[in-house]
């Protein structure tokens, strides 16, 4: 270690520690060598077998800039709440850190099987390492979808109780638009029926709104065509909503809840509306994943690729009356 006179007397020591420096000062040469050999020494251990806590915590600050804030927001939940109830593991060192320790946590968080996962992907990512854990089955979605009928009551309802929730159930609908894209647009991003969707609506890591740009190498950044009478309703009333995220998906399940419906839909729904009504339709999956925002089939193949309830009856009518002909062809 260099250590520096300065102009006052006193000596200085500079060290640098995973791309951090500090600075050590004392009017005494072999103190200030000390303290900063001492500091040192305990932070090299850190940086070298650092605990499950500060592990987490590194790997949050250093994608603090090339992750969205909602993304971190979700690191930080998940650091949150395992430092909160499992403060003996969080504080072991890595060395340390057994499976059976994580094991536990697994099965004592009492989440979704989803959430679990992510769970543990967290903490993989975080240390550097693979567990070998065993996992909650998933548990396959049981995705509702509204049919036509359906959803024109739906922004019937909308228009009665909630104006500023009628259009964005159109985008939803014939957009098939995100929450936060919908709350990120103004007058601007309409060209004539053409919509430029750059930007979304997300939280923070301190639970705040703002607006992000998307980045232009995802596929979520787009631009598509909506129906004429969506894009004349948003330019009569002058903007597209005034709701957040959180006020949309809240205000469309209390209008369902004050007519008396029993089996309620989330506001993705209306996106699993468009999707189907798209497939159901025949537009090929290069343009339904195009208009979505999706970057690869996946969700089309496991999520989105149902067929609204009426054309599944009608669709299941017609192939059974086809085996009904073939009994004509049985002779006793």
């Amino acid at each position: 270690m260099k250590v520096e006179q300065l102009p006052s007397g006193s000596y200085r020591i500079r060290i640098m520690i995973d791309g951090h420096r500090y600075t050590f000062t004392d009017k005494d040469k072999l103190r200030v060598k000390a303290k900063a050999a001492q500091f040192a020494d305990e932070h090299r251990e850190a940086v070298d077998n650092p605990t499950l806590a500060q592990a987490m915590d590194k790997y949050i600050e250093e994608r603090q800039k090339i992750r969205s804030p909602s993304t971190i927001r979700g690191y930080v939940d998940i650091r949150n709440r395992l430092t909160q109830d499992y403060p003996a593991v969080c504080n072991k060192k890595l060395t340390t850190l057994k499976e059976s320790d994580l094991q536990n946590i697994v099965n004592t968080l009492g989440l979704s099987p989803k959430t679990i996962r992510n769970y543990v992907g967290f903490i993989q990512a975080a240390t550097g390492r693979k567990y070998n854990l065993a996992l909650p089955q998933k548990v396959k979605a049981i995705v509702r979808i509204p049919n036509d009928m359906e959803v024109a009551g739906l922004i019937r309802l909308a228009q009665d109780m909630y104006p500023d929730l009628e259009v964005p159930v159109m985008l939803g609908c014939f957009g098939p638009l995100r929450r936060s894209e919908i709350c990120a647009l103004t007058l601007d991003d309409f060209r004539g029926d053409w919509v430029n969707i750059t930007r979304g609506m997300v939280k923070d890591e301190h639970d705040r709104f703002q607006i992000k740009d998307i980045p232009k190498t995802t596929e979520s950044a787009r631009r598509i065509k909506l129906p004429h009478f969506v894009v004349r309703k948003i330019r009569e009333q002058g903007y597209v909503t005034k709701y957040n995220p959180d006020q949309i998906s809240h205000y469309f399940r209390r209008m369902q809840q004050r007519v008396g419906l029993e089996d309620i839909y989330n506001f993705h729904s209306t996106r699993h509306y468009c999707v189907s009504s798209l497939h159901a339709n025949g537009l090929p999956d290069a343009y339904i994943m195009e208009r979505g925002g999706w970057s690869t089939p996946d969700v089309l193949i496991y999520v989105y690729r149902h067929t609204i309830s009426d054309e599944t009856a009608a669709l299941t009518d017609r192939a059974l009356n086809h085996f009904d002909s073939v009994t004509k062809f049985v002779t006793n």
